[in-house]
């Protein structure tokens, strides 16, 4: 959703999402937003979120191409809230969400790793300490985007983003979409080569045979 709709807007489902965590407070289980985590939830719960993600029709077009995927996770709630996927059109729309998101410091894929952070926060399984300094951190995330210094911003959603990872390696059913992902990927679209460096001005060599001999005549001559 953050590759294809407005940024607020994007932003808003999230928030709406995480406050639909407020209702794990309490619990033990192990909570997370990504695709493996929702399918591990309670199937009403699974099917609760992923009604919210896709209640609006534009949300549900950039959501389309996930019914692509042979081993996605919950696959068959996503299904049901999908229209049949376009390969042709939702192939290339995957292709430039991926593309925007494999930098972990791009701003869509902060975003992403916001979604994270704000819905565990929401479920009261993040935790700050009663300090000014953290309190400052939880209302930055809290608020996130408009709230803060974004070159300070960003930095803490990634490393505080980086603990959850490091948590979901511990919990009973690790998942195992990504590679699964991948694979699916490798066979059903081609690579796109990056551009050719011909079409870009060439610049000159440093240095040219002419000038190497022309300083080792000099070098020979003073050393005569």
């Amino acid at each position: 959703m953050v590759a294809h709709l407005p940024r607020d807007y994007a932003l808003s489902i999230v928030r709406e999402v995480a406050g639909y965590a407020e209702k794990f407070r309490g619990s033990k289980e192990h909570l997370d937003i990504t695709l493996s985590g929702m399918a591990r939830l309670d199937a009403v719960d699974t099917e609760a979120i992923v009604g919210i993600l896709t209640s609006q029709a534009e949300p549900r077009r950039v959501l389309r191409p996930l019914a692509l995927l042979e081993d996605l996770p919950a696959r068959e709630v996503w299904r049901k809230a999908l229209a049949p996927p376009n390969a042709t059109e939702d192939w290339e729309l995957l292709k430039i969400a991926v593309a925007l998101t494999l930098d972990h410091a791009s701003q869509e894929a902060t975003d992403c790793r916001w979604a994270r952070v704000i819905f565990v926060m929401a479920a009261g399984k993040l935790l700050f300490p009663q300090e000014a300094e953290a309190e400052e951190v939880a209302k930055e995330i809290n608020f996130y985007p408009d709230y803060g210094d974004m070159r300070k911003v960003w930095p803490t959603v990634r490393s505080t983003e980086g603990l959850l990872g490091g948590v979901a390696k511990t919990t009973p059913t690790p998942p195992d979409f990504a590679p699964k992902f991948w694979s699916q990927c490798m066979r059903e679209t081609t690579c796109v080569a990056e551009p050719s460096r011909t079409d870009h001005e060439i610049v000159p060599a440093s240095t040219t045979l002419q000038r190497i001999n022309e300083a080792y005549s000099r070098l020979v001559e003073d050393r005569s």
